[in-house]
């Protein structure tokens, strides 16, 4: 079992506090020779707005809480865990049932206790924490509204606007939404927002000495603001005010505006024409040059298909001699990959592999338990060295100490990345067991093969297939050996 950090931030804006609370942790472990060994961190998300499972750290500790793999956890306050009473109490409750030494890093914060008296004090403070949010988010949505209805809240304000901080209200520049009415005229004649953008940067009006762009003129159409009307999306409520003093266009330009850009939108969200797949892209290529064979796909509008069919080739782009009908070149190449196949099944391939498996595994194991032992070291020395730093009074020796300290926490963290790289690789050897198993279906029978989805076909190409030479008279194929590539454990001297 662990000791462990859990760190929240409410917003984006608040996102440095998490610094704060990883700092206070770092401190409290000290004081309590402690030494953090996983942090579970959620930056910038909301305890109100999201649930335990959709705020992933959060997620996580609890789960390995549950696993008993925590001891000790530090957190801040209670508020980090949970902003609602039912939530906070479910997690108070799991950490009770695992005895789980819970160290608030915040001064002030009074001590959990799993008690008949501290279970009472614990619901009291969960309505308390509960509370204490809600009335945080109403005094701000109140407020919010309140200066938004009243024109104090201004917001980043669109082209043509800006704030008089003298006066306290908004001004129009006349010339900037001289360009901005242009913009909804020639739109509404029929030009695309690109049309718009090309004739505007011709004409030298620019946008603020930046060129117009095609989602710039979009930007100004869809801003109700130039027909007099500000609104604001605020906890999914739209709120509104007029402001027709500030309007360019009248409400049916705003109209016929809005109908053209979703007659455009409707255009882009008609279905393509399928995406014509290569499997053997990045294995042909041409004998003469030694480059990749390119992919070709040649409009045919005559034939009586949906859209515009493919004539779909592998082409070498240096020699006209080479070009391969994709179709004819996919079909051959798996034929001869269920003879290939077919071949290695046939040699003990089977057996092959497990003598391969069993050397690999034993080496890697061996290499996991040195590194595991060498973790236990390190986490021993750590503790000792915490307990030194805490109880050492002369300065210079202190911070000797403290690097040590950071020293050693580096170099644990090293540790535990290899041992990650290690299971890795133990688990890639289970990965290729099942490929193998895997291809063995696929080359049961040539019927398995025909049937097989497209991208699963490239994945085959891939495994069996080095390289394809093409010739102008002849292919020249290559297969992989399916053990020249597996990566083969370094035995420790």
């Amino acid at each position: 079992m662990k000791a462990v950090a859990y760190y929240r931030s409410s917003t984006e804006i608040q996102v440095n506090s998490i610094d704060m609370q990883q700092y206070m942790a770092f401190e409290s472990s000290i004081h309590h020779v402690i030494p953090i060994e996983e942090e579970y961190v959620d930056k910038a998300v909301s305890a109100r707005k999201t649930t335990i499972v959709q705020r992933a750290g959060l997620k996580k500790l609890l789960q390995d809480i549950r696993n008993d793999k925590v001891s000790t956890l530090f957190v801040f306050k209670r508020d980090r865990l949970a902003r609602k009473a039912i939530e906070y109490l479910e997690i108070y409750e799991l950490l009770k049932e695992k005895n789980v030494q819970v160290i608030f890093t915040a001064e002030n914060e009074i001590p959990i206790y799993y008690t008949p008296v501290g279970e009472l004090f614990e619901y009291i403070m969960a309505g308390m924490v509960q509370r204490e949010g809600e009335q945080i988010i109403e005094r701000i949505r109140a407020r919010t509204k309140a200066n938004f209805l009243n024109g104090k809240y201004i917001g980043t304000l669109p082209f043509g606007y800006s704030y008089n901080s003298a006066s306290k209200k908004i001004t129009r520049d006349e010339e900037k939404l001289s360009i901005v009415k242009t913009i909804y005229e020639r739109f509404n004649d029929g030009h695309s927002t690109g049309e718009v953008a090309k004739e505007l940067n011709e004409n030298n009006l620019l946008r603020d000495g930046k060129l117009w762009t095609s989602q710039s003129v979009r930007s100004v159409l869809t801003n109700p603001l130039y027909m007099g009307l500000r609104v604001m999306n605020y906890e999914d409520e739209m709120l509104q005010k007029r402001v027709d003093h500030l309007a360019v266009i009248n409400e049916e330009d705003w109209e016929k505006a809005q109908y053209q850009l979703e007659l455009v939108q409707q255009a882009k969200n008609r279905t393509p024409s399928p995406k014509v797949f290569f499997p053997l892209e990045s294995l042909l290529f041409c004998g003469e040059c030694h480059e990749e064979a390119k992919r070709q796909e040649q409009s045919l509008p005559l034939q009586p298909l949906v859209g515009k069919a493919k004539n779909a080739r592998y082409i070498c782009k240096k020699h006209n001699a080479i070009k391969l009908e994709k179709a004819d070149i996919e079909q051959q190449m798996l034929d001869r990959c269920y003879d290939f196949f077919g071949e290695l099944l046939s040699s003990h391939l089977q057996d092959l592999f497990v003598r391969f498996e069993k050397s690999n595994r034993t080496a890697l194991e061996d290499q996991l338990r040195g590194i595991e032992n060498k973790l236990s070291e390190t986490r021993r020395h750590l503790i000792t060295r915490t307990e030194k730093w805490f109880c050492e009074k002369d300065p210079s020796k202190k911070e000797s100490l403290e690097q040590a300290l950071v020293n050693g926490y580096d170099k644990f963290a090293e540790q535990k990345r290899l041992k990650e790289r290690v299971q890795f690789c133990i688990g890639e050897l289970e990965e290729i067991r099942n490929k193998i198993k895997q291809q063995d279906e696929h080359f049961a029978s040539k019927e398995n093969i025909q049937e097989l989805d497209e991208k699963v076909v490239k994945e085959l190409f891939s495994d069996v297939i080095h390289q394809v030479m093409v010739y102008p008279l002849y292919i020249e194929i290559r297969f992989k050996h399916p053990f020249l590539q597996i990566k083969e454990a370094i035995v420790s001297p």
